[in-house]
């Protein structure tokens, strides 16, 4: 798999939040994303969302890193929006500054492809000491029109 590289533009966010780890997420009984990827498919959070650029794409924000890929983070299910001025209860709003990232494309069934592809991006970055992430702000692309298709992207120095 070779990644992309992409200068990324400056987005602001808005969505609902969880806490987490790697080796939370490896126990299915301590798993936090399965969960709110379900709530906000379920109760349909997007459409909650004001000022929404896209309604056929949303966005898994991973931020808040507290150290690499072994410390916690949060993982933000979002919207991208024109602003982020009004945020509804219980959700909240990031601001992702202008970034160089490496994209992955994962294909196939959405959750085993995705797994998948962060185990390749791990791959990657073993092999190819050069490129370093920056532990700020990471991203996958859901789009609607193909399902069965993400676009990862991971900031680099």
């Amino acid at each position: 798999m070779q990644p992309q590289i992409r200068t990324h533009k400056g987005m602001k966010f808005i969505g609902i939040e969880v806490k987490t780890s790697n080796q939370l997420e490896t126990n299915p009984t301590t798993a936090q994303i399965p969960k709110l990827h379900k709530k906000f498919l379920e109760e349909q959070i997007e459409e909650q969302i004001p000022n929404r650029i896209d309604s056929d794409l949303y966005f898994a924000i991973y931020t808040n890193y507290e150290s690499d890929h072994t410390g916690t983070y949060s993982l933000i299910l979002s919207s991208e929006v024109g602003s982020v001025k009004e945020v509804p209860a219980e959700m909240v709003a990031i601001n992702i500054p202008t970034a160089q990232y490496l994209v992955f494309t994962a294909d196939g069934n959405t959750p085993q492809a995705l797994s998948r592809t962060w185990k390749d991006i791990g791959a990657y970055f073993s092999k190819n000491p050069e490129r370093q992430r920056t532990y700020t702000t990471d991203f996958e692309v859901y789009d609607k029109s193909f399902p069965d298709q993400v676009d990862v992207y991971i900031a680099v120095k």
